[in-house]
C-alpha cells in the first residue's frame, strides 16, 4: 500500500507521522485507518463530505477518497443545516462527522 503514498514510503512501518489529542501514530496506523475507512466508503459509492476539527481524522479520509479516486466535498461550516443542505441537494451520500470518523477508526471490525 506504501507505493500509493509516495511521502510515507520514505518512512518505516514504526515511524510517527502523526500526533495529537488521540495520541501518536506510526505509518502502520495510519495507513490500516486509510485502508479501513477506505473498505467503508467503497460501499458507499458517491460524493462525501467530511466535517471534522480533528486533523488526523481529516488526513485519513482525505487518502481514504483520493485512494479510491473520490471526490471530497469541504463543507464552509458544520452548521445542521449547511450539512443537511450538502445532503439533501447537492448530491453527498456519505457525511463523516467527527463521532462518525471515530466510530468507524476505532471500530476494528468495520468494513
Amino acid at each position: 500500500m506504501t507505493r500509493d503514498y509516495r511521502l510515507l514510503s520514505h518512512h518505516r512501518s514504526q515511524d510517527l507521522v502523526a500526533f495529537g489529542a488521540a495520541g501518536e501514530k506510526d505509518r502502520r496506523a495510519l495507513l490500516d485507518d486509510v485502508a479501513r475507512l477506505s473498505a467503508h466508503l467503497d460501499a458507499h459509492p458517491g460524493d462525501v463530505a467530511i466535517s471534522t476539527e480533528d486533523r488526523y481524522h481529516l488526513a485519513v479520509a482525505l487518502l481514504a477518497l483520493w485512494r479510491l479516486g473520490r471526490r471530497a466535498v469541504l463543507p464552509p461550516n458544520a452548521r445542521p443545516a449547511t450539512l443537511a443542505w450538502l445532503c439533501e441537494e447537492a448530491g453527498v451520500t456519505e457525511l463523516l462527522e467527527e463521532t462518525r470518523l471515530q466510530d468507524l477508526l476505532e471500530d476494528k471490525r468495520a468494513p
